[in-house]
């Protein structure tokens, strides 16, 4: 009989997850201070899966490279403060390696979304951003 795994079960990368500090801004406003961040958790198993690399071709970033990326992990592995709804607009991905400590990208990447696959807090699918 075969085995089939899930993405999720193939933690074949570490990663850290950063998430970010809070300044105040010029209005009064909080900004994410990536500078000095709240909390960082190195070394979540993670499936780190290279996407494809475009250029924006719109007016207001012409000429501006956008790579997307998907990051897999199980549920219980994430920072609990991943967790929460508008969490991808504090949080950083940063530092990826395989799981033999061979560095795979330094980052830092953005999270532009964060899906809980099937709805069963199980498997977390983490897409990423990062603008060259």
């Amino acid at each position: 009989m075969e085995t089939v795994l899930s993405v999720a079960e193939v933690s074949d990368h570490t990663c850290s997850i950063v998430q970010a500090g809070t300044t105040i801004g010029g209005y009064g406003h909080s900004d994410p201070n990536w500078t000095t961040p709240t909390a960082t958790t190195a070394n979540v198993a993670c499936h780190y899966s290279p996407g494809g690399v475009r250029e924006m071709v719109d007016a207001r970033n012409q000429g501006t490279t956008i790579q997307h990326h998907t990051l897999w992990m199980k549920y219980a592995d994430a920072p609990s403060t991943l967790l929460t709804p508008g969490s991808n607009v504090s949080h950083r991905v940063t530092t990826i390696k395989t799981t033999g400590g061979t560095s795979i990208d330094a980052g830092p990447f953005d999270i532009t979304d964060i899906t809980d696959m099937a709805g069963i807090h199980q498997m977390l699918r983490l897409t990423l951003k990062r603008i060259a």
